[in-house]
């Protein structure tokens, strides 16, 4: 069992996701060398605190990772997932304390579902995009952007394309961070009041965050 009160080290990090991802003993050595690309690449912001420090992981770093590696699951290559991640961390912030809201209010009432409305990642998934021309008439401003979207606002965006996105992926967020939650409580990595510490370890609100 890992004990750890507010944050993670790049071993923890590692086995968490190892084990939600279900990485088997032959991958677990190619994964761990993406992992440290990460850090090599000083993703996320805070973590490489510098030669000979161990790499801390606070929630909001932890959870920038937990999104790169999903958008590496949709075939995203690493510089393009963390530039996406890093330009839209304060709406796929917003996404996390959302989830993580309703999984702390049905834990602590005793629900065995959350109640929140459903959160869509939409990502571009066009492996070739950056060898196409940028003024092609169905790419939009947002081609090559991650967005958080509702349900209305997934439609609204399909209807409007017209099918023209058909390179994209919808990442349900609410159930994978929903399950990633309840790994932790229910994976023995640590007690659910554990998991509360790390997420209080979340900064305040940003101004950018909340016009979102």
């Amino acid at each position: 069992m890992l004990h750890v009160p507010t944050h993670f080290g790049s071993r923890d990090v590692e086995a968490i996701l190892g084990k939600f991802l279900g990485i088997s003993e032959e991958g677990s050595k190619a994964f761990a060398g993406r992992m440290k690309h990460l850090i090599r690449q000083k993703f996320p912001d805070g973590v490489d605190t510098g030669r000979g420090v161990p790499a801390r992981y606070y929630a909001d770093q932890f959870f920038q990772v937990v999104v790169v590696v999903e958008l590496w699951q949709w075939g995203v290559p690493p510089a393009r997932a963390t530039r996406m991640v890093t330009e839209a961390w304060p709406v796929l912030r917003k996404s996390v304390r959302t989830v993580w809201r309703a999984v702390e209010w049905a834990e602590r009432n005793n629900k065995p579902e959350i109640e929140v409305e459903p959160i869509f990642w939409r990502v571009p998934v066009e492996a070739l995009a950056y060898l196409t021309r940028e003024r092609r008439p169905w790419r939009g401003p947002d081609a090559d952007k991650l967005l958080v979207l509702t349900t209305e606002e997934r439609e609204a965006v399909e209807q409007e394309m017209d099918g023209r996105d058909w390179r994209v992926a919808y990442i349900e967020a609410h159930k994978m961070l929903e399950l990633l939650f309840r790994y932790l409580k229910l994976g023995e990595l640590m007690p659910f009041e554990k998991v509360t510490s790390l997420m209080n370890t979340f900064p305040p609100m940003l101004d950018d965050e909340r016009a979102t």
